[in-house]
């Protein structure tokens, strides 16, 4: 097999028209796309290597190839090809990369990442400037990606907790409850309202006194954050059958959000209230 030679891939690529780039047409893109991977992860790691340190769009070419066989590799039969192109960027995470191209290789990893590619995103989550997409990149991997965060966040502070949280939170992961209620009770402001919601997605039983309370101490902003953060737990109560916590939370918001402007507070509790009403608890 011929030696990969990029610069003829990128001259084959579409240039811009009237400032658009409209890439190849159906019909050449897979064989476009089939010559890059002929050459696996050497053609990829080529790619990424001509990636710029300013996304100015001098190298969208480049850019475009990266995406253009992530997406392709998604398609059905190319289960072997997208291990092996997620595996390709994944090796490089730990590389001379400045943060501007990692965070697009950690972007891309969040179309096309799995379970082999968590240590090589989890060693990010501390970074200032790659923590959020390599905590994207495992929230779309799933429960897979779950451990690691919970790993990383017993060390996190500051912005990386509070994204490492709110992550923890979207996969709904109940073994983290533990420290996430710790961090609820500990810390003001954004990160308890993040810690918060967490634990309404989780559909925690045990937060339904912290969510109330918290809820009805907070002023201004975090106010409307928390008592949405309890009607979200009412709801997953609701949807496991811990109807009773559900109507308490309901109740509680519909008697206590007396002001005018809290009226769509009141307003959700009734609706929640009635949907629940005849159901029977299995708490």
């Amino acid at each position: 097999m011929p030696t990969f030679n990029l610069k003829t891939v990128l001259d084959n690529t579409p240039d811009h028209v009237n400032g658009k780039h409209e890439g190849p047409s159906p019909t050449d893109a897979p064989k476009l796309f089939d010559s890059i991977l002929e050459h696996k992860s050497t053609a990829i790691i080529a790619i990424i290597e001509s990636l710029d340190e300013v996304d100015d769009g001098s190298d969208y070419k480049s850019r475009f190839l990266l995406h253009g066989v992530a997406t392709y590799v998604c398609g059905p039969g190319k289960e072997k090809q997208r291990k092996m192109v997620a595996g390709a960027i994944a090796s490089l995470l730990d590389g001379p990369q400045v943060a501007s191209v990692k965070t697009y290789m950690l972007q891309t990893l969040q179309l096309i990442g799995d379970k082999d590619n968590v240590n090589a995103i989890a060693n990010h989550l501390h970074d200032d400037k790659l923590g959020d997409p390599a905590a994207a990149a495992l929230v779309a991997i799933g429960k897979d990606g779950a451990p690691e965060l919970r790993k990383a966040l017993k060390l996190a502070e500051g912005r990386a907790q509070l994204t490492i949280v709110q992550s923890l939170g979207v996969l709904k992961d109940t073994a983290s409850a533990k420290d996430i209620t710790a961090i609820a009770d500990s810390s003001t402001g954004e990160a308890k309202v993040a810690a918060l919601r967490a634990l309404a997605n989780m559909g925690d039983a045990n937060s339904v006194d912290r969510l109330l309370k918290a809820a009805d101490a907070a002023k201004g902003i975090a106010r409307d954050k928390s008592t949405q953060a309890c009607l979200i737990l009412a709801e997953n109560l609701a949807a496991v059958g811990r109807i009773t916590e559900a109507r308490r939370i309901y109740q509680h918001l519909k008697d206590q959000r007396t002001r005018e402007d809290e009226q769509f507070v009141r307003d959700a509790a009734e609706r929640g209230l009635k949907a629940i009403a005849g159901l029977k608890s299995a708490s």
